[in-house]
């Protein structure tokens, strides 16, 4: 005999890293810079996204391709992000890690 058996539940996760939106990152950025192109076949003023991992004190530990960019862009996003720094992003005052979806667009020299 077989039988089908079913549970409805709801879960969260209580330490889940906040995905914080490109205004909201720029504002915990202390420094930051845009990429500037000097060739892609994307034109000017074309936007695109890049992840930024960001650990308690406001290093960025890794980036990464989320949103699949060719590979032009995406190295040039990697390289500006390598010079940005953040505040550390505080919840009930003490500091966190933090994603962020960080947006350019492509500018020329």
């Amino acid at each position: 005999m077989e039988t089908l058996l079913t549970f409805k539940f709801n879960t969260t996760s209580e330490n889940a890293v906040p995905v914080l939106s490109d205004a909201q990152a720029r504002k915990q950025a202390s420094s930051k810079s845009d990429p500037i192109f000097t060739s892609t076949n994307k034109p000017k003023g074309t936007e695109f996204k890049v992840r930024a991992y960001v650990n308690e004190e406001g290093r960025i530990t890794k980036i990464e391709n989320t949103f699949g960019l060719p590979v032009d862009l995406f190295e040039v996003a990697k390289g500006s992000l390598g010079l940005w720094q953040f505040k550390p992003y505080k919840i009930d005052g003490k500091p966190q890690p933090f994603d962020a979806d960080i947006v350019f667009r492509v500018k020329y020299k």
